[in-house]
């Protein structure tokens, strides 16, 4: 998942290296043709997975993601920064609103909010008007 600006940069540059290898793939001549096709499809998977995350990002930079779904609550993390990604925050911007220092948020997101307080999650999830649409029951397991 595409977190920042820098991070979009970085997966746009990589997308065009893996575009320049398939086009050296595709001409070049290789004795085997097996071990030729893995090459270009490997690549080609690679390039799937960098353009559906940089359709994601850019559909989230332009607020086009009206609702973030998710089924569990491992997924909550990712949501917050989609969120955020969706309100058009930076992660500058997006810490001055918590008033915290940015690299906290950059630390957060890295790690996907394990670190994070129960009452920090609340805070955050106030400040991007996250609201839990269904009630939700809890299986308790013995």
């Amino acid at each position: 998942m595409i977190k920042n600006e820098k991070q979009y940069k970085i997966t746009k540059s990589k997308l065009k290296d893996f575009e320049r290898s398939l086009k050296v793939c595709r001409e070049g001549k290789f004795p085997d043709p097996v071990i030729h096709k893995a090459m270009k499809d490997a690549l080609k998977s690679q390039m799937a997975d960098l353009k559906k995350e940089i359709r994601e990002y850019e559909k989230l930079k332009n607020k086009k993601v009206p609702r973030i779904k998710i089924s569990s609550f491992e997924q909550f993390p990712e949501a917050l920064i989609r969120s955020r990604i969706s309100h058009g925050y930076t992660q500058k911007q997006f810490a001055v609103k918590l008033k915290m220092p940015e690299q906290q948020i950059q630390r957060y997101e890295a790690e996907n909010y394990r670190a994070v307080s129960f009452e920090t999650l609340m805070r955050i999830a106030k400040v991007l008007k996250i609201d839990l649409e269904k009630e939700t029951s809890v299986k308790i397991g013995y």
